[in-house]
């Protein structure tokens, strides 16, 4: 047997690992995204761009600190002033 044999069956079960763990992170994040919106609605009214941009995030820390302002806020634009959204949106 040389080292270099190929092994379909491996190559297969790897590459199923990875798009499993890619598909899981992305779930991850999605959610949270989801959160912080709700979070948001019970403020009021959330701009289209605003929206748009939390359930675009796929960085999981970044949405966990997006979490915990929306927890902490009395207004949909106190969130974005924490968060330093509102000068990109």
């Amino acid at each position: 047997m040389s080292i270099f044999e190929y092994n379909e069956e491996e190559e297969m079960k790897k590459i199923r690992a990875d798009e499993f763990s890619v598909g899981r992170e992305n779930g991850k994040a999605e959610g949270k995204a989801e959160f912080v919106i709700e979070l948001l609605e019970n403020l009021g009214e959330i701009p289209d761009s605003l929206r748009e941009r939390i359930l675009s995030e796929s960085d999981l820390s970044l949405l966990k600190k997006w979490f915990s302002e929306a927890v902490k806020a009395k207004t949909v634009g106190e969130f974005m002033e924490q968060t330093g959204l509102s000068e990109n949106i």
